[in-house]
């Protein structure tokens, strides 16, 4: 954790998201996804690999410590990483899309930001956008 110097925006949102609020799994198909709540991380395969390593051993790592909270100092479970593999599945892509919902009522707008897809409501990109909106104004 770092200090905070100004918090640009802010908004008490729902504890909560409308959509998959505990859902969690990895699949594969074009590429690996790993779906956390309402969040998909989009991952190659050199790169999922890199995440499981680094995960598989965080793990042990923790297992073995097992420090009582709150941490007096940052704990490094894993390595930083001074060289990812590349990320070429969406490196520069930042969009917001609306969606068509269907007979399973799945999310109406995808944030995408490089790898990682947030879906949510239309309440939700609203809330998100007043949050854009008041630190864009705070950044002057």
């Amino acid at each position: 954790m770092g200090k905070i110097k100004k918090i640009l925006s802010e908004k008490v949102i729902s504890s909560k998201s409308h959509y998959y609020p505990d859902f969690f799994t990895i699949e594969v198909c074009e590429n690996f996804h790993i779906h956390w709540r309402n969040i998909r991380m989009n991952l190659l395969e050199e790169e999922f690999k890199t995440y499981t390593q680094a995960i598989t051993n965080s793990r042990k790592k923790w297992d073995i410590l097992r420090r009582p909270y709150p941490y007096i100092s940052t704990i490094y479970l894993s390595p930083a990483w001074d060289k990812l593999p590349s990320e070429s599945f969406n490196p520069t892509r930042m969009a917001i899309e609306l969606q068509d919902v269907g007979k399973n009522n799945l999310p109406e707008i995808h944030f995408h930001y490089r790898n990682i897809r947030i879906d949510m409501n239309k309440k939700e990109l609203l809330e998100m956008c007043e949050l854009f909106n008041e630190a864009k104004e705070n950044m002057k």
